[in-house]
C-alpha cells in the first residue's frame, strides 16, 4: 500500500475578496433595499430571472443601467442611481487593517493573487473604500487581480480557475486558494488547487497563512 503524498509547499496564494478580505453584512444590504421601497428583498429580488441578471452583471454581460432599471421596477419609491448604488454597497462594511497587514507580510514570501466574483458597482466601491481607509491601491498587493465582471466568468465555474492558473503560469499543486464558499472551494480543488476555508466564525487571520 502506498502512502498518500504530502501536499507540495505553498508558493502562491489566491484570495477571494468578499467574506475573506472584506467584511460583508447581508442584513445591512437587505435593510438598505427595504428603505428604498423593496419589501422582503431576499424574496423580491431572489427569483430565477433576478439571479440570472445579477450573475450576468458579475460576468460583465449586463450593464449597470440595466440592473438598476430592474431593481427600480421592484421599488415603490423610484430610487435614483446614487441611492441604488448606495443600497447595493451597504453590504460591504469594512476592510480591516489587520488583513492589509497580513497581505503586506505575505507579499515577500508568496506570489499573491485575487479572484473575486464582483460587479462593476461593488468593484468601484471596494477600490474607493480601500484607498479611503488605507491609502494606495488595493490591487498593488497582488501580482494580478482577477475580477469576474472583467474576466467574463465567475466562481464556481471551473473555467475561471483554469484561466487564472494558465494566465498566471501557476503550478496548481503549489497554489492555495482561500475562499468562504464551499462550492468555490470544491471547484478549485477539482482544478488541482489546494484550498483553505474561511468558515463561519473564522477569519483569514485564523488560517495563520504567515506560518506557511
Amino acid at each position: 500500500m502506498t502512502k498518500d503524498k504530502k501536499p507540495l509547499p505553498i508558493k502562491n496564494i489566491i484570495f477571494d475578496l468578499g467574506g475573506v478580505l472584506v467584511d460583508l453584512d447581508f442584513d445591512k444590504g437587505r435593510a438598505a433595499f427595504e428603505a428604498l421601497g423593496i419589501p422582503d428583498p431576499k424574496t423580491t429580488m431572489g427569483h430565477d430571472e433576478d439571479k440570472q441578471l445579477f450573475r450576468k452583471y458579475e460576468t460583465g454581460k449586463a450593464e449597470t443601467a440595466e440592473v438598476f432599471a430592474h431593481i427600480r421596477s421592484l421599488s415603490s419609491k423610484a430610487p435614483t442611481d446614487a441611492e441604488l448604488a448606495a443600497a447595493m454597497n451597504a453590504m460591504i462594511t469594512g476592510f480591516p487593517a489587520e488583513r492589509v497587514a497580513l497581505l503586506n507580510a505575505l507579499k515577500p514570501k508568496f506570489r499573491l493573487f485575487l479572484l473575486s466574483n464582483i460587479n462593476a458597482t461593488h468593484h468601484a466601491y471596494v477600490q474607493e473604500l480601500y484607498t479611503g481607509l488605507h491609502g494606495g491601491r488595493l490591487d498593488d498587493h497582488f501580482e494580478k487581480a482577477y475580477y469576474s465582471h472583467l474576466v467574463g466568468r465567475r466562481k464556481p465555474d471551473p473555467a475561471i480557475f483554469v484561466h487564472v492558473i494558465k494566465d498566471a503560469g501557476l503550478n496548481a499543486k503549489e497554489t492555495l486558494f482561500v475562499d468562504d464558499m464551499p462550492d468555490n472551494l470544491r471547484s478549485a480543488g477539482l482544478a488541482g488547487l489546494q484550498v483553505a476555508h474561511v468558515a463561519p466564525e473564522i477569519t483569514v487571520l485564523d488560517l495563520r497563512l504567515d506560518k506557511f
